[in-house]
């Protein structure tokens, strides 16, 4: 007997509608999780990346290969499922032929335009074809499908968290054997572990269910979301049933319309953050305010790691302070053409600058060995602010930093911080011939720096401190965000060309950008 899906645990060729049609295909990751034996499946997905088609598979496939089985599919609100989940569930069970075609004396059913559905099991096709042998009347047929039909075929329930039968604690009084959670992110962890609970629902023979599960299927949230944080727990060993897959757009971009994904990238391309979770299935926070680097594409200037570029300056960026930072980044030019990618950060909170030389140092023996081949650097820089040079009770931070041999040079011409910030964006916004740009950053070893770069280096909003003063945002507020920033602009506005070509500026004073000489050049470690 041709399946309406294939058994995906079991399967190597995932398809509905039988051996000999293949309308589903699914991208390589929706492909793996069909396959998995997980008992959780957590699909975390950009749009149009295929999760709530997946969600109807599972459910029709967990149906068919299992009599009596109930699929709960849940949600934050009740009205929300009719424009999206049900709207998919149904197109899906058209895609499945006509033993999915709604009729009058057929084992599939929908009420309520697919909020409740009956879906033919294996076990019901079997029995209903065994029963027309009999030659029955109509009025028999129709009462065989109230009785064995309803016992012996599975069904699908969409209900939402208002829905009275489940609100709440009532949750605990359903029963079913597998669960879809859709727009995950909206539901609170005791809502999801509640739900798990009502994985009790024996099958239609009154034995224990042989595939209770669950499927969470939901647009990627903050890192400090629920979800996010039992990803983790899932990777340090705390729940092996649970099984995480993160679906950028592009996976399944030969099922949406043309022109899609590149709109869609349009779209979010000014929102890195949005970008970092719509177009490539990541975690990312989103942040209210205006970000200060509004020219940072993270599709385009973020990789989750950069080779060092062979005969490149290493250049170090410091901010001091009791919560202090370092940016460590690769300085190089091309065919006239200056290039930054940020590689390290450092960042430290309750330290003091002698805590952060030793850091800093460890880094240039460790982690950037090399620093001291001259086939493979061309040198190490430091740039700090002006500011660092201020005596204090203990000495300024730069003699600190002189007792390590560390010295950082600094721009005495006074630029004002708008100025400053704006030389940000214009390397954010440089390309080179190819049409490149020319600024790259590390994920993997600037996690902070990116997190500034998609907005969280933002200015302030009506009621938060320094709203109205044209400055970012500061300190606890900001989540002591500016320090790594700073650490990432006190380099840039020191070494680049582009600086003095896009503000009129005296020539800057790193090597590439031909400056007569920062203080200290010849001692730099």
């Amino acid at each position: 007997m041709s399946t309406p899906f294939q058994n995906q645990k079991n399967s190597t060729s995932p398809r509905l509608g039988g051996e000999n049609e293949s309308w589903y295909q699914p991208g390589p990751k929706i492909a793996e999780a069909h396959h998995s034996a997980a008992f959780a499946r957590f699909l975390i997905g950009a749009r149009g990346c295929g999760k709530t088609t997946f969600d109807a598979v599972e459910a029709i496939d967990h149906g068919w290969h299992h009599a009596g089985s109930k699929i709960l599919v849940l949600r934050k609100t009740e009205e929300s499922q009719a424009a999206t989940a049900i709207e998919t569930f149904n197109a899906t069970y058209t895609k499945c032929g006509d033993l999915y075609q709604d009729s009058e004396l057929g084992l599939f059913k929908k009420w309520e335009d697919g909020k409740e559905a009956r879906l033919p099991s294996r076990a019901a096709v079997e029995a209903w074809q065994e029963f027309l042998k009999s030659n029955p009347t109509k009025t028999q047929k129709k009462l065989w499908l109230q009785t064995e039909g309803h016992r012996l075929c599975s069904w699908v329930l969409f209900r939402g968290l208002n829905h009275p039968q489940i609100a709440g604690n009532k949750l605990r009084s359903f029963e079913c054997s597998m669960i879809i959670f859709v727009e995950a992110d909206q539901l609170t962890r005791d809502n999801f572990d509640m739900a798990l609970m009502c994985l009790r629902l024996k099958d239609a023979h009154g034995r224990e269910h042989p595939d209770y599960c669950a499927i969470v299927d939901t647009n990627p949230p903050d890192p400090d979301h629920w979800i996010a944080k039992l990803e983790q727990a899932t990777a340090d060993g705390e729940f092996p049933k649970y099984r995480f897959w993160h679906i950028p757009m592009t996976d399944n971009a030969h099922n949406l319309p043309a022109n899609y994904v590149a709109n869609a990238i349009a779209t979010y391309q000014h929102n890195p953050a949005m970008y970092r979770r719509m177009i490539e299935g990541e975690y990312e926070y989103v942040y209210n305010g205006s970000p200060v680097y509004w020219g940072f594409r993270v599709g385009e200037h973020a990789a989750e790691a950069l080779p060092w570029p062979r005969g490149a300056y290493l250049v170090v960026g410091w901010d001091f302070g009791t919560n202090n930072a370092n940016v460590f980044s690769a300085y190089f030019a091309s065919d006239e053409t200056e290039y930054w990618w940020d590689l390290l950060e450092l960042t430290a909170s309750g330290s003091d600058t002698e805590t952060q030389c030793r850091a800093v140092l460890a880094q240039l023996d460790g982690y950037f060995a090399f620093c001291q081949d001259r086939n493979v650097c061309a040198g190490v820089l430091h740039f700090c602010d002006p500011a660092g040079a201020a005596n204090k009770s203990t000495g300024s931070d730069l003699k600190v930093l002189k007792s390590y041999g560390l010295h950082p040079g600094y721009r005495t011409a006074e630029r004002g911080l708008a100025t400053t910030l704006a030389i940000g964006n214009r390397l954010l916004e440089m390309r080179d011939q190819r049409g490149a740009p020319v600024y790259r950053v590390a994920r993997a070893g600037c996690p902070t720096l990116v997190a500034g770069l998609c907005g969280k280096y933002r200015y302030p909003e009506k009621g938060e401190p320094g709203y109205g003063n044209g400055q970012p945002l500061k300190g606890p507020a900001g989540d002591d965000i500016d320090h790594v920033m700073d650490a990432w602009r006190y380099a840039k506005i020191n070494c680049l060309r582009l600086a003095n070509e896009e503000h009129g500026q005296a020539p800057m004073v790193g090597v590439l950008a031909g400056g007569s000489g920062f203080r200290n050049r010849r001692k730099r470690r």
